[in-house]
């Protein structure tokens, strides 16, 4: 019995580490590319500006769960 808690206890912890990995990632890519496109909204203006802010407007809605950005 106790080997099973130890299993369960093993993958448990696998896929809480898969799940850190992840959200890491996530957040580094949405914080250079949060990064990028403020750079391009300050670059630009017109219509190339409404292009850049409707991508962020998306990228901000991507942090809604399966929301794609």
């Amino acid at each position: 019995m106790t080997l099973v808690w130890v299993g369960l206890a093993i993958i448990g912890s696998v896929i809480a580490i898969a799940i850190l990995i992840n959200l890491f990632e996530w957040i580094t890519f949405f914080r250079k590319e949060l990064r990028h496109l403020n750079g391009e909204i300050q670059r630009t203006s017109g219509r190339e500006r409404a292009y850049w802010k409707k991508r962020k407007k998306r990228l901000l809605l991507s942090i809604i769960p399966f929301v794609k950005y």
